[in-house]
């Protein structure tokens, strides 16, 4: 049996290399977009914690896909502070949210002001 090739961008989370893939259209269908809204919702509420664990479930998430028998459990025993938020980056950025965020937010500079 062929080895499924893994899609993504490498990195090293606790000892181990993952390859990191962006979340598939089927992840945000069943219940990932949810959970992003609910992240962003947490941030802005300041809920530290909870952000983290949530963050960790939707990471856990994505790397379903390259790495189907991992369990939560196992990823979280090696997130940390400092990993998390690399991974998140990478994530997010190849899944199109940090990149259509930024065009936004470049989009409402250029434009004026209402009403002038």
């Amino acid at each position: 049996m062929a080895r499924k090739e893994l899609f993504g961008t490498k990195a090293k989370v606790g000892g181990t290399v993952y390859v990191v893939p962006p979340l598939t259209l089927k992840q945000l269908r069943n219940g990932v977009l949810e959970m992003i809204k609910q992240h962003d919702e947490m941030v802005d509420g300041q809920k530290g914690l909870e952000v983290l664990e949530l963050r960790g479930k939707i990471i856990h998430q994505a790397l379903l896909r390259n790495y189907p028998d991992l369990t939560e459990d196992a990823l979280f025993e090696q997130l940390d502070l400092r990993n998390t938020g690399e991974i998140w980056s990478l994530i997010m950025g190849a899944s199109g949210f940090t990149q259509a965020a930024t065009e936004v937010k470049e989009e409402a500079e250029t434009q004026p002001p209402p009403g002038t």
